[in-house]
């Protein structure tokens, strides 16, 4: 399922990522790259919530959020 990403650097900001990608949800525990400014940062994912539509006759896309910790 797409998935977003929500970054805590490692001093302690938060990132919400907008790039939407398209490759199967990590799990929790498991390590992910995402790019800021070019540069490839490695994280931890911490959590996983899968956001349901806001209505079941639309055809939005369901996208997980994904929390995760800069290593």
């Amino acid at each position: 399922m797409p998935y977003r990403v929500s970054l805590t650097r490692k001093g302690g900001r938060r990132i919400d990522l907008p790039e939407i990608h398209r490759l199967k949800t990590p799990w929790k525990d498991e390590q992910v790259t995402v790019e800021i400014d070019g540069q490839p940062i490695r994280a931890t994912v911490t959590a996983v919530r899968t956001s349901p539509a806001k209505s079941q006759r639309t055809s939005v896309e369901t996208i997980d959020d994904v929390d995760a910790l800069e290593v």
